[in-house]
């Protein structure tokens, strides 16, 4: 079991996902052509919320809701935790599990290297 910290967290980003409409019948047997995930950066308001992007609201319109949620330690910027927001199927559970690690740490990265630059703060 991995132990919690108290460390302090920085939400950065939120996980969006999106389930294939089955209007056909082929029903496909990889899951990955059924469930597409796009992230976006966001941090918390001041009602413990999110805050809601232009981006988080194209992805809504396109049929994606929100999965999970993305922070980053603040002593360790490179290490991040992702939280999922409710309860999924199995088969949703392998296609988050399979696709959101490289796509959360390609944001913090690409989050890392803007602040290093001198880019400001995105979260």
């Amino acid at each position: 079991m991995e132990q919690v910290t108290n460390e302090p967290l920085v939400t950065f980003g939120c996980v969006m996902g999106k389930v294939r409409d089955n209007e056909s019948d082929n029903i496909s047997e990889n899951l990955q052509d059924e469930v597409s995930f796009s992230f976006c950066y966001t941090s918390d308001n001041e009602n413990d919320g999110l805050t809601f992007t232009s981006e988080m609201d194209e992805l809504i319109n396109g049929g994606y809701f929100l999965v999970a949620v993305a922070q980053f330690y603040v002593n360790d910027p490179k290490k991040f935790c992702v939280w999922v927001s409710r309860r999924f199927s199995a088969h949703f559970q392998s296609a988050f599990a399979s696709a959101t690690r490289d796509l959360v740490r390609v944001a913090l990265s690409k989050l890392v290297i803007n602040q290093g630059q001198g880019a400001g703060r995105m979260c």
